[in-house]
């Protein structure tokens, strides 16, 4: 067998050593999962002109936020599932956050139509990490 030869055999052989080994490893990693309930705040504005000049109130977007914390501080690969009784479909962006996972949750208010009042959005987040921690929701003034 000549040298070019056997040093491909070598690293074939290689090359599927570390297939199995990082095969067999990614089965064995732990996964956490971590359940919330969430109710959301009314996000009064008071918009106002000044010509002609008046006032009106509304609700804006409520803007949640979820946070995992590492206890550790570390960085973590995780996923965000959430289930709600929103009426419009909330948008989930992940966000640069270092101690952990978080994510920037937003969607429209909900309201009794009967009575023209704001209801607030129970949200049930749940939380699939690589590394345990923490998991908390606020709405975004609070953070």
């Amino acid at each position: 067998m000549t040298t070019t030869s056997k040093k491909l055999k070598d690293l074939r052989m290689e090359v599927q050593a570390q297939k199995i080994a990082f095969q067999r490893a990614a089965t064995k990693l732990n996964l956490y999962t971590k359940t919330i309930t969430f109710n959301t705040k009314k996000n009064a504005c008071t918009w106002t002109e000044t010509n002609p000049p008046f006032t009106f109130d509304y609700e804006d977007n409520e803007r949640v936020v979820v946070t995992l914390t590492t206890p550790s501080g570390v960085n973590t690969l995780a996923n965000l599932e959430l289930v709600g009784n929103y009426d419009t479909l909330p948008t989930v962006e992940r966000v640069p956050y270092s101690g952990g996972a978080r994510w920037h949750v937003t969607t429209s208010p909900r309201y009794n139509w009967d009575d023209h009042t704001w209801l607030p959005t129970t949200y049930t987040f749940t939380v699939q990490t690589l590394v345990n921690g923490t998991l908390s929701a606020a709405m975004y003034w609070e953070v």
